[in-house]
């Protein structure tokens, strides 16, 4: 089966079509749709998505340019909700210095993500991991905390990053963007294939500029991973993958 281990069907631009979406990533043979909240509400979104519809899957997690806004008492209550049984996973979490204001902001994603990994290690839950202008800062945290299950998403780090990444055993979400972005060719050239993953980052990193991306759009990525790497079944390599990580 395909996968798409990072979504946000929650998004208000899915509210006249949602249902519709779903069964079009169905349809395009696409069997878990992992849902990666924000914040508290937006996790709470993705548990309810979970509860309707089968191929929709829950993960917690807490966006890093929430670091400034959120108090002790919310921090909390996230933190909580990864804890959840229903959630399979802690993503969307990380650090991202393209938006950070300030050292001080930047210290405060890292004890954020820090909880996210410790969190994420206890339970056994893979951790979904946004890295923007900051991936050096990410791997390092990683590997002193001795991460559980790391997935890298869209990652935009230089090669030797991702090399030593690899190393580590991590694993690595391509998006649709991957058929116009000669970075992410690379990355699927140089990344073995049991650590390859594919997410849609719905309604984002769409396969033409503005375009909305969608859950279905990760049986197009498979056919670019699939050339790239003159695979004959992509599709059960992902959901192997899939499997190894998330059950």
């Amino acid at each position: 089966m395909y996968v798409d281990v990072h979504s946000h069907l929650f998004v208000d631009v899915f509210d006249d079509d949602r249902d519709d979406v779903i069964k079009s990533a169905i349809d395009h043979k696409v069997g878990r749709i992992v849902n990666n909240g924000l914040d508290y509400q937006t996790n709470k979104a993705c548990l309810r998505l979970a509860e309707c519809y089968d191929a929709c899957v829950a993960a917690a997690g807490l966006y890093p340019d929430k670091a400034s806004e959120i108090d002790g008492d919310e921090r909390q209550r996230i933190v909580e909700q990864f804890h959840d049984d229903r959630g399979r996973a802690i993503g969307e979490d990380g650090l991202d210095y393209g938006y950070a204001d300030g050292e001080e902001d930047r210290r405060r994603q890292r004890e954020l993500f820090r909880t996210c990994v410790r969190v994420g290690k206890e339970e056994r839950k893979p951790l979904i991991i946004h890295s923007r202008n900051a991936e050096k800062d990410v791997i390092d945290i990683l590997e002193e905390l001795d991460a559980y299950c790391p997935v890298l998403h869209a990652f935009t780090g230089r090669r030797h990053m991702w090399q030593r990444a690899v190393r580590n055993g991590y694993y690595f979400s391509i998006p649709p963007v991957v058929v116009r972005a000669n970075q992410f060719k690379q990355l699927v050239e140089d990344v073995p294939s049991h650590q390859i993953l594919t997410e849609s980052d719905a309604p984002y990193l769409g396969r033409q500029k503005g375009e909305r991306s969608t859950p279905a759009d990760v049986a197009k990525t498979a056919d670019v991973i699939e050339s790239i790497r003159g695979l004959e079944d992509t599709a059960s390599m992902l959901g192997e993958n899939y499997e190894r990580v998330f059950a």
